[in-house]
Formats: structure tokens, C-alpha cells, sequence
């Protein structure tokens, strides 16, 4: 037995208040929303919740030609993922995000203002089926049959936690070459490692 591991539109108005991430409005996914910074000085949160791993892009449009941002948060509010702000229309993205829930910040980038505006959000997922988890370590390697093929998702980050790495395992059934061949669908620099059956023993690795 040979283990190895790779590694790498509905739309209602918002409620008040929901000036911190606990009380943030929900933003249905790949949905939009309404909302209004008023009085100055506040804050608007909402919270989207994905049904799988991808890519989530919102877009934030503000009613008047004032600075607004917005900020991606992980799942407590705490951890900033993205933000940016303009006077237009503009979106931002983070990709790698693993299913759950996220919030989203908006404010005004100046105190003394006040701002309508229409949020909506997107969610990209990848074409390829994930594996299934846990799978991190030799002991929770998945079977992938000899001769066959799978496909899976790995570095996909919620809630503080990344999915680093995931493991197979092949038992092969007679003497010979056995060869990996591993397509990173996005283009990104992702490692095999082929281990003896103690997983510990480096037999071939490449990237």
C-alpha cells in the first residue's frame, strides 16, 4: 500500500439595528439588499451565508458619489478578509473560502456622512467535486482505487482553520511503476507526495 498527500434575488430594506456583527441582517447568497448609513457615523452589517467552497465576490453601490466601504469578515467578524472603498460602484473578492457563514462591514469613509446604497453578492464555485473530510492525516486517507481518478478541493480556509492538506491511499496489486498525475485546476503551485506505506517515507515528491 503506497500513501500519499497533496497539499496546498430577493430585496427587502435592512432592519436596525445591526451595527455589529452579531445583529447583522441576513444577505441572501447571490442575492442583493438595501441598506442606508444613517445616522453618520454608523455602521451596517449583513451576513451571507455560501452552500459550498469558491470564490465571494461582493459589489457595493452607493446612492451618491461619497466614499463607502466594504469589508469581507470570517465567521465572528473579526478576522478582515478583503475591503476596498470608491465613490462608484465596485466589488471585491476573496476565492479559497471554505462553505459558511461570513460578514460583510459597510460604512462611510468619512464620519460626518450618510449614505443609501444596494449590496449584492456572488458566489464562484470551482467545477470539480471536493473530496470528502476529514482526509487530513495517513489515518483518514481516503481509498483512491488503482488505475482511477478523483478529484478534491485543498487550502480552502473558514473559521480561523485552512484544509492544508488531504491524504489518499493506493494498493496496488502486483510489482511495478506507479505513476501520480495531478491537475491544480486554477493554475497554482500545489505538491504530491508519494509515501511508503508508513507515511512517513518520502518516495517521490514533485510540484
Amino acid at each position: 500500500v503506497a500513501v500519499f498527500c497533496f497539499s496546498q434575488k430577493a430585496k427587502a430594506n435592512e432592519s436596525e439595528p445591526n451595527n455589529t456583527w452579531n445583529k447583522a441582517d441576513a444577505l441572501a447568497l447571490n442575492g442583493s439588499n438595501n441598506g442606508a448609513i444613517n445616522p453618520a457615523g454608523e455602521t451596517d452589517w449583513w451576513k451571507v451565508k455560501t452552500n459550498g467552497d469558491g470564490a465571494l465576490s461582493i459589489t457595493l453601490t452607493p446612492l451618491s458619489a461619497k466614499y463607502t466601504y466594504v469589508e469581507l469578515y470570517d465567521t465572528l467578524g473579526t478576522i478582515k478578509l478583503a475591503g476596498s472603498y470608491a465613490q462608484g460602484a465596485f466589488s471585491i473578492s476573496y476565492d479559497g473560502l471554505a462553505q459558511g457563514t461570513y460578514h460583510l462591514k459597510v460604512y462611510c469613509y468619512h464620519a460626518t456622512d450618510t449614505r443609501s446604497y444596494t449590496i449584492s453578492n456572488t458566489l464562484t464555485k470551482p467545477a470539480q467535486a471536493n473530496d470528502a473530510e476529514p482526509n487530513n492525516t495517513k489515518a483518514q486517507a481516503l481509498t483512491l482505487t488503482l488505475n482511477g481518478s478523483t478529484t478534491g478541493h485543498v487550502g480552502y480556509y473558514y473559521n480561523n482553520h485552512r484544509d492544508t492538506t488531504d491524504w489518499y491511499k493506493v494498493t496496488t496489486n502486483k510489482d511495478g511503476l506507479l505513476r501520480l498525475s495531478l491537475t491544480p485546476a486554477d493554475g497554482q503551485y500545489t505538491y504530491v507526495t508519494l509515501y511508503d506505506h508508513d507515511g512517513t517515507t518520502v518516495l517521490k515528491s514533485d510540484y
